[in-house]
């Protein structure tokens, strides 16, 4: 009987320790899921800051070039004025690039 008193004891110890394991690896799981969670939200927020809004879309700045073809139309045209029919005739060489290649490919012009 005294046996049996001891095997029900470390039965009830072994069945206890695994759920206080289980409880922390439970609030281990949830702590990383939290985490990635704040990661992803940060993440998502970061790269909508980074997306241009609508409003840029329709209303490009006229002060910089910020894509490849200009602004977000793809017109390759500045509204800069600095240069005008007044004073393009005085407008000099200012750097040559020698390719030393038989062709140059670029993208068509509009």
């Amino acid at each position: 009987m005294l046996s049996q008193l001891r095997g029900m004891i470390q039965s009830r110890r072994f069945c206890e320790n695994r759920l206080e394991s289980n409880a922390r690896l439970h609030l281990h799981n949830r702590v990383v899921v939290v985490i990635l969670l704040l990661f992803a939200l940060a993440c998502k927020c970061r790269c909508r800051s980074a997306r241009a809004r609508p409003a840029a879309l329709l209303k490009p700045a006229t002060d910089t070039w910020p894509t490849y073809n200009g602004d977000y139309s793809g017109g390759r045209f500045s509204t800069l004025d600095q240069i005008n029919a007044g004073n393009v005739g005085s407008l000099t060489l200012a750097w040559v690039f020698q390719p030393h290649a038989s062709t140059i490919k670029s993208t068509p012009w509009k």
